[in-house]
């Protein structure tokens, strides 16, 4: 049996050039599959990505690693955190 691989979100967002704040909007949106590894109730969910998702996702939409790095997401998630206190 082949060992799965996970990426977090910091991982995926350096492998297509975006924000984290780009990653988990496409996450919550349902876009992007991804998986919770959290143990116990009431924490943070430690979101993954199966590489093998994310490989199928830049298949099925014809993109490549970096592919989002000029995107509108990522200027306004850099405007947006200009701001923020």
């Amino acid at each position: 049996m082949k060992e799965q691989k996970f990426l977090t979100r910091e991982q995926l967002s350096l492998r297509w050039g975006v924000s984290t704040r780009t990653i988990d909007r496409r996450r919550t949106s349902g876009v992007l599959p991804w998986r919770d590894f959290t143990i116990g109730m009431g924490t943070r969910p430690q979101v993954r990505f199966s590489i093998d998702d994310v490989a199928e996702f830049e298949r099925r939409t014809r993109m490549s690693p970096g592919c989002f790095s000029s995107s509108k997401d990522e200027v306004d998630d850099h405007n947006s955190s200009e701001y923020s206190s």
